[in-house]
């Protein structure tokens, strides 16, 4: 499976999820380089596979600096671990309460 078809792929399987759709752009679009090319990013924005909003997405997420493309490549970073610890003090008071 090429890249292509793997966008368009990912495009049909995310329809109407947004962050399923961003999870898989984080397989192609990355910190420091993307494996979508100019010639794939004319192919999937011509395809009738990608919704609008995937295409805008798509295109915006390929422009290093836009709060897309950061979003994106977020998806990549490890979670700080004081969110980490943030979540499980709110899991343990949730728990205190609910007994």
């Amino acid at each position: 499976m090429n890249t292509v078809e793997f966008v368009e792929f990912a495009a049909l399987e995310s329809r109407g999820c947004m962050d399923q759709w961003f999870r898989y752009l984080r397989k192609v679009i990355f910190e420091d380089y993307s494996k979508i090319t100019d010639a794939d990013l004319e192919l999937l924005l011509q395809s009738d596979k990608l919704n609008n909003f995937q295409k805008v997405s798509l295109k915006r997420a390929l422009i290093k600096g836009t709060p897309t493309n950061d979003y994106v490549i977020s998806q990549n970073k490890p979670s700080k671990k004081e969110n980490f610890n943030r979540l499980m003090r709110m899991i343990e008071e949730e728990e205190k309460q609910s007994k």
